[in-house]
């Protein structure tokens, strides 16, 4: 499933209107991208290829503050 950025109203498995996102089977909705009626949300790609952050040690024990001592 892939998300989608309606450029023209349209029917589908319920009305979309200009704006919405849709998330859909890129086989099912091929022929709307090619007729301009949806465009391939640009986040997406970005949101999969982001790497995950870093584990976070908690067995390290943070620095104390010299004020606090």
């Amino acid at each position: 499933m892939k998300s989608y950025l309606v450029k023209r109203e349209h029917i589908g498995d319920r009305p979309y209107r200009t704006g919405d996102t849709r998330r859909a089977d890129p086989a099912l909705v091929g022929h709307l991208v090619r007729s301009g009626v949806l465009a391939e949300a640009k986040g997406e790609a970005k949101r999969q290829d982001k790497a995950a952050p870093p584990p976070q040690n908690k067995a390290e024990r943070t620095p104390q503050n010299k004020a606090n001592q």
